[in-house]
């Protein structure tokens, strides 16, 4: 049996990105594990290159219990969100990271990936999916699946969202909109958690090869876009 490890880079207990991510490691029929990545200290990759010879990263942090798993998994699962329009920095630290494990054929190759991003901003929201592909593209993963969450505004539920000069509440809900959590959208009852069951029934049978992988549709158009850079 395989076995799938699921990282989050939501920090916030129990979010709809966890949950979400849970859906689909639960229905893939696979051993897996759960990784909040907010639970460790992982820094961002600094660019030694101490990792070229032995794949082994020189930074003395938690990311070494981490890379042992991955080395061990026949696929990953990414579930970020977007604060300031950008992929997480807990996520962030984890691809950089990864760069360790890339050197002499790399240790991520042929793993599955897929993608999970929650977001308020659409734009934001593909962004980060393309920056996970394009990971898996130069680990030679095979990205299976991005799947969209709509996100929380924290405005909603940090107590201040209709008195605070800096509130988005009115500026994405409308003017007449007060602030609170009936601004916001568990997973559960949007189409995605759908087919977050499907995508982990899918990831399931790649891993037990009873299904064919085919590249997702962004990573066809991620690596049609770096064609077209690089005919430039």
């Amino acid at each position: 049996m395989g076995k799938i490890i699921g990282f989050s880079g939501s920090p916030v207990k129990n979010s709809n990105t966890d949950r979400l991510l849970k859906q689909v490691l639960e229905n893939s029929g696979q051993e897996y594990e759960f990784i909040k990545l907010s639970h460790y200290n992982i820094k961002p990759c600094i660019a030694c290159k101490g990792c070229v010879e032995d794949n082994t990263c020189v930074v003395k942090d938690d990311f070494l219990e981490i890379a042992e798993k991955v080395r061990n998994s026949d696929s990953i699962v990414i579930a970020s969100y977007t604060p300031y329009g950008i992929i997480d920095g807990f996520t962030k630290a984890l691809l950089e990271r990864f760069f360790s494990l890339h050197h002499n054929g790399g240790h991520l190759s042929g793993k599955f990936l897929v993608s999970i991003v929650s977001s308020i901003d659409i734009d934001a929201q593909k962004t980060a999916h393309r920056a996970l592909v394009v990971e898996s593209i130069i680990e030679n993963m095979k990205h299976v699946e991005a799947l969209d969450i709509t996100g929380s505004l924290p405005c909603n539920t940090c107590g201040r969202g209709d008195i605070c000069e800096t509130s988005a509440v009115k500026a994405l809900h409308g003017e007449e909109a007060t602030a609170g959590s009936h601004n916001c959208i568990n997973v559960e009852n949007q189409d995605v958690w759908k087919k977050g069951k499907e995508v982990g029934v899918k990831l399931g049978k790649l891993i037990n090869r009873e299904d064919e992988y085919v590249p997702s549709e962004l990573t066809k158009e991620v690596i049609a876009r770096m064609q077209d850079i690089g005919r430039k």
